[in-house]
């Protein structure tokens, strides 16, 4: 969902309003909404990437599409992996705001009268390892 600044925008989407001073002036709060979560041997990685992914793709989309790449790449090569993963995980998104542009009937992007755009998409991948 986005919040739009009168008719010409920017639409801010509410996932990243930290540090946007334009957000404070239209009534947006910088409090983040913050949740803890103990890390076991079963977790693999964390993936925080911006709303680009997520508003293209579930958390489980992407771990459906992470899982066997990285299985098939091995853990244990993680930097080359993690990256190349997360390259192909940006492009993944890309393609589905290209199919996006294509059925809207109206602009997609932060800039209401555009007729296509895409958001920042920015991906980052870490492996846990545990000893």
């Amino acid at each position: 969902p986005r919040i739009w600044q009168g008719q010409l925008g920017p639409g801010i989407s509410a996932t990243r309003v930290l540090g946007n001073f334009k957000a404070k002036s239209i009534g947006l709060i910088s409090e983040p909404e913050i949740e803890s979560y103990v890390l076991t041997k079963e977790d693999k990685y964390i993936i925080a990437a911006t709303d680009g992914l997520w508003d293209v793709m579930s958390a489980e989309e992407v771990v459906d599409f992470v899982e066997p790449y990285l299985e098939k790449n091995g853990m244990e090569s993680s930097i080359n992996s993690e990256l190349n993963v997360a390259q192909a995980l940006v492009a993944e998104a890309r393609k589905k705001w290209e199919y996006i542009n294509q059925k809207a009937p109206i602009g997609v992007s932060d800039n209401p009268k555009l007729k296509s755009g895409y958001d920042d998409i920015t991906v980052i991948i870490a492996s846990l390892i545990f000893e």
